[in-house]
Order: C-alpha cells, then sequence, then structure tokens
C-alpha cells in the first residue's frame, strides 16, 4: 500500500510537470514569434480596420458619427496551448466633435486599453501585459466641400508588463524520497515571483483622406509608435527596450452600387528587424435597405508575411473574415490559417479574433459633411 500511495504521489508530479510543459511551450513560443535577436515586439491584430486607434492615434474620432466604442478578442496558439494561448483583450471610445467657424474641422479623443496573457496560474505561471492610454486628434479641410482632409493623432500611455511564476517547478527539484514537495531550487533554475515594472510610452500618427469620386474614398497614413522606447526586460532595465513601430496604410473605398462596396487596403509595420505586410480586400453588401433596419454582410480575405534576418520573406497566414453591420453595430469574426515554419510545430496553430464596433451619431447637422473610411 505504502508503494502505492509513494507511485500516486509520483504521477501527480509529474502530471504537474506536464501541465507547465505547456508554459514552457508558451514562452518559447513568445520569443520564437515577437523577438528577433532578443528585441521586443509588439502585439499584433488581424482585424487592423478594426482597431484603429491602436493602429495609428490619427484615427481617434475618425468615423461617421460622434461616439464610438469598440471591443477586441484574440486568442493565438488555442489548438496547442489551450488555456495558456496567448489572449488579448482590448477596448476603446472615442468621439469627435466640429470645430472651426465653418464646422469643417473636426477634434477628436478618446481612451483605449488591452489586456495580454499567456499562462495561467494552474500551469505554473503566466506573463501579462496590460497598457492604459489617452488618445487626440484634430481634423483639418482641405476643401470647401469636406472631400479632402489632413488629420494628425497623438497618444501617451502606461504599460504594465508582470510576470507571476510562484507554482514553476522543474526537473532538479524533484524529490524521489517525497514527490509532493519539492526540494528547493538550485540558484538560477527557478524565477522570482511577482516580477513587474511600469512604462509610459507616446505614439503619434498622421493621416489623408480624399474624395476621388461620388464612389472611390482613399485614405493613407503613417504612425510611429514607442517614441520612448520603454523598458522591456523584466531584471536589467537596459538590457532590451521595446523598438520603435513604424506602420504605414493605404485603402480604399469603391462603391460598385447601392449594395455592393469592396475595400481593399495595405498595411505595413517594421519593429526592430521584423517587417510584417497584411493586404487584403473586404467585401459589404447590403441585404436590407429599409432605413433604420439597415444590414450589411461582410467577408474579408487577408494575407499576412513577415519578413526577417532569417528569412527575407514569408507568407505567415491566410485571414478569413466573417461579419455583420446592423444600423450601427459591427460584430466581424476571423480565423487565421499558419503557414510556414510555426506550422509544422504546432501542426493546426491558428487564431481566432472577434471584434464589436458600435457607434451613435448625438450631433446631426445637413451643413456639416464628413468623409470618412467604411472600416
Amino acid at each position: 500500500m505504502a508503494k502505492l500511495l509513494e507511485n500516486q504521489a509520483e504521477l501527480r508530479y509529474f502530471v504537474r510537470m506536464n501541465r507547465i510543459y505547456y508554459i514552457l511551450i508558451a514562452v518559447t513560443l513568445m520569443f520564437l514569434v515577437n523577438s528577433n535577436d532578443g528585441h521586443a515586439q509588439d502585439i499584433h491584430y488581424s482585424h487592423i480596420t478594426f482597431t484603429p486607434i491602436y493602429t495609428n492615434p490619427a484615427f481617434t474620432g475618425y468615423f461617421n458619427g460622434n461616439v464610438r466604442l469598440s471591443a477586441d478578442y484574440r486568442n493565438q496558439f488555442f489548438t496547442i496551448l489551450g488555456g495558456s494561448s496567448f489572449q488579448t483583450y482590448s477596448g476603446s471610445a472615442d468621439f469627435s466633435i466640429p470645430v472651426g467657424i465653418y464646422g469643417k474641422d473636426f477634434a477628436g479623443a478618446g481612451v483605449y486599453a488591452f489586456h495580454d496573457r499567456v499562462g495561467k496560474p494552474e500551469d505554473g505561471g503566466q506573463f501579462l501585459t496590460t497598457s492604459i492610454g489617452l488618445s487626440g486628434s484634430y481634423s483639418k479641410a482641405l476643401a470647401s466641400n469636406g472631400d479632402h482632409a489632413i488629420t494628425v493623432g497623438l497618444s501617451g500611455s502606461f504599460l504594465q508588463r508582470r510576470f507571476e511564476g510562484d507554482a514553476l517547478f522543474f526537473g532538479d527539484q524533484f524529490n524521489p524520497n517525497d514527490p509532493e514537495n519539492p526540494l528547493p531550487a538550485f540558484p538560477g533554475s527557478n524565477l522570482e515571483d511577482g516580477l513587474s515594472y511600469v512604462n509610459f510610452d507616446f505614439s503619434i500618427g498622421l493621416i489623408y483622406l480624399g474624395k476621388l469620386s461620388k464612389k472611390t474614398t482613399l485614405y493613407t497614413g503613417f504612425s510611429v509608435a514607442h517614441l520612448l522606447q520603454p523598458r522591456w526586460a523584466f531584471l536589467d532595465a537596459n538590457e532590451s527596450k521595446l523598438p520603435i513601430r513604424y506602420a504605414g496604410q493605404l485603402g480604399f473605398n469603391l462603391a460598385l452600387n447601392k449594395r455592393l462596396e469592396l475595400a481593399p487596403f495595405a498595411f505595413y509595420q517594421h519593429q526592430g528587424k521584423i517587417g510584417e505586410l497584411v493586404m487584403g480586400n473586404l467585401i459589404d453588401y447590403r441585404i436590407v435597405e429599409a432605413k433604420g433596419f439597415e444590414t450589411d454582410l461582410l467577408f474579408g480575405t487577408y494575407f499576412r508575411t513577415l519578413s526577417s534576418p532569417i528569412k527575407s520573406f514569408s507568407f505567415e497566414s491566410f485571414i478569413i473574415l466573417l461579419g455583420i453591420d446592423y444600423t450601427d453595430l459591427r460584430i466581424a469574426f476571423s480565423y487565421d490559417a499558419q503557414f510556414g515554419g510555426l506550422r509544422d510545430i504546432a501542426k493546426t496553430n491558428s487564431a481566432l479574433e472577434i471584434s464589436l464596433t458600435y457607434t451613435m451619431d448625438f450631433i446631426k447637422s445637413k451643413s456639416i459633411t464628413r468623409i470618412c473610411p467604411h472600416f
């Protein structure tokens, strides 16, 4: 009986170690995906046009309406990490008001936040990243009819990173005489619990939007994030900084008829030594035209490519998006299918993302006309 109890205790210990194995995979993938020669990288989204404030602060308040509420959830590597996968929650609220003598210029302000987590306590530990920021913008009309405008934006944010690893155990801690009570960790073999720090950061952005014809609208922009290059390492504040992120985008809204609209776009960002390009098209088809019940179906296809010193160019993933736009509410769901080396590791590696956007229009005036990108 004593031998049986000893075997059961040993089995429980190794089951515990097997669960920790997944968090170690998560940490490895975190560095594999989001680092380059030790350089940190930002989180990334598939719903780039659904997270405009994070993409470029100049998009703050740039929409058809006065108030916009947005939320996004992304889950990556869930097929191999389960509950320990990369999970990102984000949300924002922004508004705009007409300013100037003729009401053709606009001022916008907003607040945004995201929380990123990999791992979970019951699997041994977790990495947590949380950011809260404020953003503002000013849009200047370049034409009397408001068909062309240029907008500048600025955002400031607090960034906190935390590691919680009090439940992590390593092989050299196994106690064959008492499996339920691991040996003390040898120096360097365990990680301190509760490592945490807070940084402050700035980002700037610029966008231009113009109406090329009655059916065609163009928007293009450029942004620079992490101007202060905040700390990224836990143990040495000077060891690793979050590199400046440069991003540019170009998009169109093409109204083919009263029901059908195309929204092709391209987005490129470069951070450290990693470059990312996302290109694709969103199809917006109206199925209900009754006033007050306008309903559109959304279908988008995109692809993401990466470039790095290891490989100059590679297809990283293919993205399919489905959504619905009902009056002022828009919901979208996407699935990322992985290509390349990570797929060989994860077998069926993938990511899911869902976005929700709700806009409200309190100030209505026929004298105010504003051309906005239709995301």
